[in-house]
């Protein structure tokens, strides 16, 4: 029986691997490759000016010059070395060449790397599923429902893109945390941060978990590993009184989208201002900025998600720390479409364990796949604009679609919590 599943393993890896290849070549003709082209030109500046003095050199020059920006900056130091990495490749297998080219083995550093992003995803999915009490078979097919997501294939691959790097550190913090291994779980989301700093929006959830359930002392540990790793990880700037990366991501990814509402966001936010007409100006209540009544609507949404956890066990107690990466969706202002393939992947944990959340995770998947799809069909290049068109029109669907099975698992949740079993 082990080597029967060895083998389905040893396949999916390989099955995988393959559809990550044809994905590259049948995206050809649509893909968007702008972000991909960005990274590898500030991987080439870090190559020659190194990791630490780029860094500075950038934040030294943003101090002099107030309102001063650079286009696609809002790296951390992990991301920008995979990039440096990515550059010194080229520089060895394509001399002369300064600018990102489209041949498979041109972007082979930056497509490994994501696709070891996704197989340790659904590795670590398949860890949870068994630590939940799964058996050997369900956790194959959290694994299968990770490694061969539609969405995952496409944005990894097609696009391509590093939101898949997310994936493997939300993941593994998580299943640190439920083995009751908090300063290990801080940590990870200390690493998981110089690659994509987003992985702490949802993260926050565990420590503020360990508070409601009166663990002051695992959220100190989570608190104090975070900070160590944060130090650790940041030791060549700190050492000399800077925190440059720290300042040009937030600076970059805060200056990203100037206009409100911002395009390459459709959420309740974007939906609800464009149909009143809000702006960046709009002040609800009278004082209230639109574009932080979301936010702050979203921080609710994950503090009032770690509660629910807390009176949770199981999987039902993993499936309410995915509650937050669905309302981030729905209601931060700047969150880009693209990151709803990080609660579907997370919901593959759950989905193999009851029906309703089954059901919600392939709507979910198959409204992701659609809308990121539709999204390179709508590329300037795309030989369908018409299918980019329609994707565009029914982006409100999807939005409502993501919006109601958010609700479904919502009621599954509160209705879990008030059962006695569950406590």
């Amino acid at each position: 029986m082990n080597r029967r599943r060895l083998l389905v393993g040893v396949l999916l890896v390989v099955t995988g691997l393959g559809l990550r290849y044809a994905v590259w070549e049948a995206t050809r003709p649509i893909r968007s490759a702008g972000d991909a082209a960005q990274g590898f030109q500030w991987g080439r500046r870090a190559r020659q000016e190194g990791l630490v003095g780029l860094y500075e050199r950038l934040e030294r020059e943003t101090r002099e010059r107030p309102g001063l920006r650079y286009k696609g900056m809002d790296y951390m130091p992990g991301r920008l070395a995979v990039m440096a990495a990515w550059a010194t490749w080229a520089d060895w297998q394509y001399p002369g060449v300064d600018r990102r080219r489209d041949p498979y083995w041109f972007n082979l550093p930056p497509l490994l790397v994501n696709a070891l992003a996704e197989l340790a995803a659904a590795i670590l999915a398949a860890a949870l599923v068994r630590e939940m009490g799964g058996s050997a078979r369900q956790s194959l097919a959290s694994a299968a429902m990770v490694w061969l997501h539609p969405a995952v294939l496409i944005l990894g691959h097609g696009r391509p893109q590093w939101d898949t790097w997310l994936l493997p550190f939300f993941l593994g913090s998580a299943l640190a945390a439920l083995r009751g291994r908090w300063g290990a779980s801080g940590f990870i989301v200390s690493v998981g941060t110089m690659f994509k700093a987003q992985v702490l929006f949802g993260a926050a959830a565990l420590p503020l978990l360990a508070l409601f359930d009166r663990r002051a002392r695992s959220a100190a540990r989570w608190l104090i590993a975070f900070v160590a790793g944060m130090a650790a990880c940041l030791a060549p700037w700190l050492a000399r009184g800077s925190l440059a990366p720290v300042k040009i991501a937030i600076v970059g990814g805060a200056n990203k989208w100037p206009a409100f509402p911002p395009p390459h966001v459709r959420n309740l936010c974007t939906l609800t201002s464009e149909h009143f007409g809000w702006s960046s100006d709009t002040r609800l209540l009278g004082f209230v900025p639109a574009e932080s009544f979301f936010a702050l609507a979203a921080v609710a949404a994950l503090v009032g998600s770690a509660f629910l956890a807390h009176r949770l066990r199981g999987i039902h107690r993993f499936m309410a720390l995915v509650i937050p990466w669905l309302g981030f969706y729905l209601l931060m202002p700047r969150w880009n479409l693209r990151y709803i393939v990080w609660p579907v992947v997370f919901l593959s944990v759950p989905a193999v364990f009851t029906r309703r959340y089954l059901a919600c995770w392939a709507v979910l998947a198959s409204v992701s796949a659609m809308s990121l799809l539709g999204r390179l069909f709508a590329q300037p290049q795309s030989p369908f604009p018409r299918l980019g068109a329609l994707a565009d029109a029914a982006s409100p669907l999807e939005v409502w679609l993501i919006t109601a099975c958010t609700f479904v698992l919502l009621s599954k949740l509160v209705s879990e919590a008030r059962s006695p079993s569950s406590r």
